[in-house]
C-alpha cells in the first residue's frame, strides 16, 4: 500500500489529514519509480497496528519505540465518545505527527541516523 498523508489547513481540535491510498503489486518496481521521480527515504519508523472496528468507528492500537498510541477514526461524536470511555480528555488528544513526536523525543540527529526503529531482538542464551 502507497499512502500519502497531508495536514489540512485551519486548527482542529482533532488530528485531521488527507490520505490518499492504493495498492502496490510490485515494491520493487514502486520503489524504483518514486526513485526515479525524485523521491529518497527520508524518515523511516517502525510500528505494530492492531485494527478493530467499533460500529462505524476505526479504533487502531499502534505500538511504536515512543510508546503505545490508540488512533480513533471517526466523526467527532464518536471519537470524543469511545475517548472519554477509554478515561481520555480532548486537552490529552495526540495531534502530533510520529515524526514530530519523535523530532521531540529524540532530537532530528537522531532522526537523521535512520529513523525511529525498534531495537533488534537479542537471541535467547541458552541456560
Amino acid at each position: 500500500m502507497l499512502t500519502l498523508k497531508r495536514s489540512v489547513e485551519g486548527s482542529h481540535r482533532y488530528k485531521v489529514r488527507e490520505e490518499l491510498e492504493t495498492g502496490v503489486d510490485d515494491p520493487t518496481a514502486t520503489r524504483r519509480l518514486l526513485e526515479g521521480l525524485g523521491f529518497f527515504p527520508r524518515y523511516r519508523y517502525q510500528k505494530y497496528r492492531t485494527s478493530f472496528l467499533l460500529g462505524s468507528l476505526v479504533l487502531c492500537l499502534d505500538e511504536t519505540p515512543l510508546g503505545c498510541f490508540v488512533e480513533l477514526e471517526g466523526t467527532p461524536e464518536e471519537i470524543d465518545r469511545v475517548a472519554e470511555r477509554l478515561g481520555f480528555s480532548p486537552e490529552q488528544y495526540v495531534r502530533e505527527s510520529y515524526l514530530e513526536l519523535a523530532r521531540e523525543s529524540v532530537g532530528e540527529g537522531a532522526l537523521r541516523s535512520g529513523g525511529l526503529m525498534f531495537a533488534p531482538e537479542q537471541p535467547e542464551t541458552p541456560p
